[in-house]
């Protein structure tokens, strides 16, 4: 149990979503569309998601650089130590406060 009440967690929920409305006018006042990485995609596959972001903020990097291996080495290395697995929770939707989110791929 997470020692919070129905009604606490409910607000919360609330809080996050006005959070998550309020950025998202920001952006869009901004003219900025922003890309979208979920905790998930970390998890499963952190080295394609890393180099999306990468491309997203036109940012290039030698085939010739191991630096996403080596994250994942000790990302894996400390999930084994505190005995932590990624859920897996999605295929290709999100849902976030009764709504779908699809993933738009940038390729």
């Amino acid at each position: 149990m997470t020692g919070l009440s129905s009604n606490e967690i409910e607000s919360c929920l609330e809080f996050i979503g006005e959070c998550e409305a309020g950025w998202e006018k920001f952006f869009r006042e901004a003219g900025v569309v922003p890309i979208e990485v979920f905790y998930e995609d970390l998890g499963e596959s952190f080295r394609e998601t890393a180099l999306r972001v990468l491309r997203y903020v036109e940012v290039t990097l030698s085939e010739h650089i191991d630096w996403v291996e080596r994250v994942m080495q000790r990302i894996r290395r400390d999930q084994r130590e505190v005995g932590f697995t990624v859920p897996r929770i999605r295929s290709g939707s999100h849902t976030t406060h009764g709504a779908e989110q699809t993933v738009v791929s940038d390729a």
